[in-house]
């Protein structure tokens, strides 16, 4: 079967790791307001500060360590399914889950043009699956 282009786990390592990078990007961005206000005299003395900063608040550490576990779940998808196949998806997945994300927290609606984005990766993307090669063809290349 053509359409059957990996087994059913790296789908799921792949949408749970699409999912933990979207859902926490806008929560990553709003636990790290006011990172930019800390200031220091130097650019080590700066920089140690800014990570106490981020590290000393849970708003977030939390959404960075899920960020991570997505991290460590796409990392099983692309050793147990097909790298052509888990890397678009999963890039195109992590931005819906992202504008979803960012809906559910009361961000701004996204305008007419990020929604014409994403139809035309998700369109990228089914190009990307129809287009790649037989899995049950041993003599093709990749």
């Amino acid at each position: 079967d053509k359409f059957r282009l990996m087994a059913p786990l790296p789908w799921v390592y792949l949408t749970l790791s699409a999912a933990c990078w979207g859902a926490t990007n806008p929560l990553i961005r709003r636990g790290s307001e006011g990172v930019g206000s800390v200031q220091r005299s130097s650019k080590l003395a700066q920089w140690l500060a800014q990570a106490w900063y981020l590290a000393t608040r849970p708003s977030f550490v939390v959404p960075f360590l899920v960020n991570q576990l997505g991290s460590v779940l796409f990392v099983l998808a692309v050793a147990t399914g097909r790298v052509s196949v888990v890397v678009p998806v999963a890039n195109s997945l992590t931005f819906a889950f992202a504008i979803a994300a960012g809906q559910v927290l009361g961000e701004p609606r996204p305008r007419f043009q990020v929604f014409a984005g994403v139809a035309l990766i998700l369109f990228g993307v089914a190009l990307t699956l129809a287009s790649a090669p037989d899995p049950t063809n041993t003599t093709s290349i990749e």
